[in-house]
């Protein structure tokens, strides 16, 4: 709902590539906080409606241009108490309307004809990037089992300033 409604403000608020690396340098801080202090003890069936809510507001705080979504949800879940795994699951799982909403608003800018004389690309493409999708986060989950968050920190920092020192 925020991203319908907010996109085109925060978009127009946001658009330099000096305010995207500064965002970018927040998710990495919002990454290195949430391994330095999260308590990680709780799995996702002990999620409460409070998890729930404050992960939520993250995720619409991420319509910003440059703070990462899985990055923000991750973390305010870490915050929350929750195991790396079970935050980086649920943020998956949230993600999942807003990818679904995405793709329909995107199919209606496509014209009617456009859409019919194009069915099989479009139908391959949807089969690729489910499976590639599907198993991107199956090999993250894996990762996230034995490594901490610290490498998209690092990843988060270099991209930022490398857009504030030359974008």
């Amino acid at each position: 709902m925020a991203g319908l409604l907010l996109k085109d403000i925060f978009e127009s608020f946001f658009t330099s590539p000096r305010e995207v690396g500064g965002f970018l340098l927040l998710t990495a801080l919002l990454l290195v906080l949430a391994e330095a202090f999260g308590q990680r003890r709780r799995e996702l069936g002990a999620m409460n409606w409070l998890d729930a809510l404050l992960i939520g507001i993250g995720q619409a705080a991420s319509i910003t241009p440059g703070l990462s979504r899985s990055g923000t949800t991750m973390s305010v879940g870490m915050y929350r108490g929750m195991t790396r795994d079970a935050a980086a699951r649920f943020s998956f799982i949230l993600s999942i309307p807003i990818i679904l909403g995405a793709g329909i608003i995107q199919s209606f800018s496509l014209g009617e004809g456009e859409m019919s004389a194009q069915a099989p690309e479009l139908l391959v493409g949807f089969v690729a990037a489910g499976v590639s999708g599907y198993l991107a986060i199956r090999l993250f989950l894996a990762f996230l089992r034995r490594q901490k968050l610290y490498p998209f920190a690092v990843y988060c920092v270099v991209a930022g300033v490398l857009a504030i020192i030359f974008l």
